[in-house]
């Protein structure tokens, strides 16, 4: 799931396990791949049956690792990104300063 050629190319992987296993348990990672958009949407409407205080109290740390150095390149990005994808705050909501 997390091998450089699935990172590189995702989609022959997640196209395989969706058409094989689209609720996919992951033993390695012990956690749930769903591949299936109507499955995603089910369970987003259907959240309270589900919990992830599981994820919450893993002491384990992430993987792959979460790599942050990359933060100043973000800031560029997200910089040129049109006003269009920012949210906008309703009339009289108060706002950080």
């Amino acid at each position: 799931m997390f091998t450089a050629d699935v990172m590189h190319y995702p989609y022959s992987y997640y196209g395989r396990i969706r058409d094989e296993d689209p609720v996919h348990w992951n033993e390695l990672y012990e956690l749930w791949v769903i591949t299936r958009h109507d499955d995603l949407v089910w369970l987003t409407r259907n959240h309270e049956q589900f919990s992830n205080a599981v994820l919450a109290n893993d002491p384990r740390p992430a993987y792959p690792a979460i790599n942050e150095s990359d933060n100043e390149l973000y800031e560029v990005h997200a910089g040129r990104q049109p006003a269009t994808f920012y949210p906008v705050r309703p009339p009289g909501a108060s706002g950080d300063a």
